[in-house]
Parts: C-alpha cells; sequence; structure tokens
C-alpha cells in the first residue's frame, strides 16, 4: 500500500489513469481503422461493448474531456494491461499514446473476436484469460518493435 502512495505521489498513478482515458477515447477511431483495414463499415455505437452516452457524455478526468460513449470494462480492462510493462518501462506518455495508437486497431479487433467468441457476454470476456494474455503480446511486440525501430536509427545516425 505505501509502494502505491509514493506511485501516485510521484505521478505514476495519474499517467496510468491518463493512458487508459486515452486508450478509451481513442476506441471508437480503432475500430473504425480496424474495419476500414477488413473493408467494412464500422458501426462502432452498435456494439455489444460500447453504450452510447448523447444525453450524459461519459467524462473522461484525467483527460479533462468527455466522449459521447462508455466502452465496458471488459473490453477497456484487458486493453489497458497490455501496456503495463510498456508503461513501466517508458517515461515518455506522448509515446505510449502513439504506441496505443499503432496497436489500437488490432486490439478492439482482439477483443471483439474474443467477445463473439464468448456469444457476445461481456462478463465471460472480462474472465477470458486469452483477452488478456493477447492483448499484453500485442502491445509487447509492437513496443519492441519501436523500441528496435529506434535503436536502429540512432545507429545510423
Amino acid at each position: 500500500m505505501m509502494q502505491g502512495l509514493r506511485n501516485a505521489v510521484h505521478g505514476k498513478a495519474v499517467k496510468w489513469m491518463r493512458l487508459v482515458d486515452y486508450l478509451h477515447n481513442s476506441m471508437e477511431e480503432w475500430w473504425k481503422q480496424h474495419k476500414s483495414d477488413l473493408g467494412e463499415d464500422a458501426k462502432f455505437g452498435r456494439l455489444c461493448g460500447v453504450q452510447l452516452s448523447k444525453t450524459h457524455p461519459h467524462p473522461l478526468i484525467f483527460l479533462r474531456r468527455t466522449q459521447g460513449f462508455r466502452v465496458a470494462k471488459s473490453w477497456l480492462m484487458p486493453i489497458a494491461y497490455g501496456f503495463t510493462i510498456a508503461f513501466q518501462q517508458e517515461k515518455d506518455e506522448n509515446i505510449l499514446f502513439k504506441l496505443a495508437d499503432s496497436v489500437g486497431p488490432k486490439l478492439i479487433g482482439n477483443i471483439y473476436d474474443i467477445t463473439e467468441s464468448e456469444k457476445l457476454n461481456l462478463n465471460a470476456v472480462g474472465k477470458n484469460k486469452s483477452a488478456w494474455t493477447s492483448s499484453l503480446a500485442l502491445v509487447d511486440a509492437a513496443y519492441m518493435r519501436w523500441k528496435y525501430e529506434q535503436l536502429t536509427e540512432k545507429k545510423r545516425s
């Protein structure tokens, strides 16, 4: 508990929550990109894991904005879990945001596929181990690729 308090004081908790809000805020664009890559139409508001909230916008406190939808925690939490290792290693939140945008369409496509395999049961999705581990694997692979590219750019300079 004391370590958690120290992390909060040093801004890690706030930085983590800003990342989670960023992930939440980005999911509609990621879904559109994912469906576009497949050559299909994207109807984000009709997904079972999305609740539209036009009359009462959903607050994203750590980004200081609101949005017209709320994504199920059984989608958001496994996706956020995917960023745990990159978050621990990367100090620059802008790099984390760029990483999220690069891998986000794959993440939301993956979580939707798991949702379909669970017969649209959102509770089962949140308990599905592969939802968590595959998110972690996708983000880690993208992060390692980014780090490798940075290293090769430095060697060329």
